[in-house]
């Protein structure tokens, strides 16, 4: 376990280390940072962005969990945090920002060993952290479509966030009369067709519309997926599955961190619609979950 946990750690760095050459190789060419255009973006980073985050949180997790079992050579892990920690607000990856304030706040309130003066003390100085980088980085603000007024940065997230259309046509399959609210809808081509039938009349601007439509996009939430096909007995078993694992993990910080983590993805991404999502769950779960049970089997031998 632990020599896979080194080898993910080099790996996830050397990811962003190569992205981090590219992005200042487009810059050079093209005197801009590329981050506000998903063509360039994907033409700089080795993983598409939502990836690329979460396995900057992965590698902060497993770099944070060696320092707390102050492995060897822990200012290389101390190194390889702050990495994937700048790496994150570099490129303003919105769930990854989000998860690694709520995993601040979690490690703050509930597993840092101190009296609950100091964590509220820890919790404030996370929360003023977290808002002066926003206020500091013009690119994570407009990735936020954070604008003068609330109004306006409705206005902003309705006009240019793709999953507000995508989750207004998730919805309107639960209408469908052949929807069940238990069991969900009878196939996965059903909701893929009547997602492109909802882009297709949903969205008036054309160069958008034939966006969606070429695109195709997935519910991009694996609650909402699960949902659909298959309605609450579907999600419940996965909540269940998740919840349990918090449970018996809720002693190890970086257990429940993992879990945590995927939990903040699984809300705006479908990755187990690709193989590769379904890689880094497995992997990187199997690291931490049942690590009670695992810890307990030692000490009976």
């Amino acid at each position: 376990m632990q020599l896979l946990k080194f080898v993910s750690i080099i790996t996830i760095n050397l990811t962003i280390l190569i992205s981090v050459y590219k992005i200042i190789k487009f810059y050079y060419y093209f005197n801009f940072i590329p981050f506000a255009d998903g063509w360039a973006t994907n033409s700089v980073l080795i993983l598409e962005r939502p990836y690329a985050g979460i396995f900057s949180i992965i590698c902060i997790v497993l770099s944070f969990d060696q320092i707390l079992l102050k492995t060897k050579g822990k200012y290389m892990f101390i190194l390889s945090l702050l990495l994937s920690t700048f790496f994150i607000f570099f490129i303003s990856i919105r769930i990854s920002i989000l998860t690694l304030f709520v995993l601040f706040l979690l490690y703050g309130l509930f597993y840092y060993k101190v009296s609950w003066k100091r964590k509220i003390v820890f919790s404030s100085a996370t929360i003023l952290m977290f808002s002066v980088i926003f206020l500091l980085n013009k690119n994570i603000i407009k990735r936020f479509f954070i604008d003068e007024s609330v109004k306006k940065t409705i206005e902003i997230t309705k006009q240019f966030e793709p999953r507000v259309v995508i989750w207004g046509c998730a919805k309107e399959i639960t209408n469908q009369d052949d929807f069940s609210v238990l069991f969900g809808t009878h196939s996965y081509s059903n909701i893929k067709n009547s997602l492109v039938n909802c882009y297709s009349e949903s969205v008036t601007d054309y160069s958008r519309r034939n966006w969606f439509l070429e695109h195709s996009f997935n519910t991009h939430s694996q609650f909402i997926d699960l949902f659909l096909i298959g309605g609450l007995f579907g999600i419940s078993l996965f909540v269940i599955f998740l919840a349990k694992n918090i449970y018996i993990n809720n002693k190890d910080f970086c257990s429940v961190a993992i879990v945590v983590s995927f939990i903040m993805i699984f809300a705006i991404e479908n990755i187990f619609h690709r193989q590769f999502g379904c890689f880094i769950f497995t992997i990187f779960t199997a690291l931490y979950l049942n690590k009670k049970q695992i810890i307990s089997d030692k000490a009976k031998n």
